[in-house]
């Protein structure tokens, strides 16, 4: 799920991941108990809102998968530093979009935004 996927790799998803789940050698342990106190944000398709926003997350998900596919393909270096760019810009625009799906404040956001620095 493209929703999904979006909010687990924002930087809420990060923030909620690294408080919530034990570190590892290699990261973090994901859990389906852990998982599940994370309040995974359902859309609804009856409104416009939601169906505009879904669709939205539906694109700079499927945009994110094509960069990175692009950045592990880029031979020159020049190449990869602006595919970087591109990801660092997306990953930007779907951060904002998974906070407005929370309906987050600035004073949140931002204790979010310093917290996975």
């Amino acid at each position: 799920d493209p929703m999904l996927a979006a909010i687990l790799n924002s930087k809420l998803g990060q923030f909620f991941i690294t408080r919530v789940c034990h570190r590892t050698d290699h990261g973090y342990h994901l859990t389906p108990e852990k998982l599940g106190k994370f309040p995974v944000y359902t859309p609804d398709f009856d409104t416009f809102v939601d169906t505009a926003r879904h669709e939205c997350v539906v694109a700079l998900v499927s945009r994110m998968l094509q960069l990175q596919k692009r950045l592990r393909d880029a031979k020159a270096h020049d190449e990869k530093i602006v595919v970087q760019q591109e990801i660092e810009a997306t990953d930007v625009k779907i951060d904002a979009l998974v906070y407005e799906l929370y309906g987050l404040t600035a004073e949140e956001i931002q204790v979010i935004e310093e917290s996975v620095r």
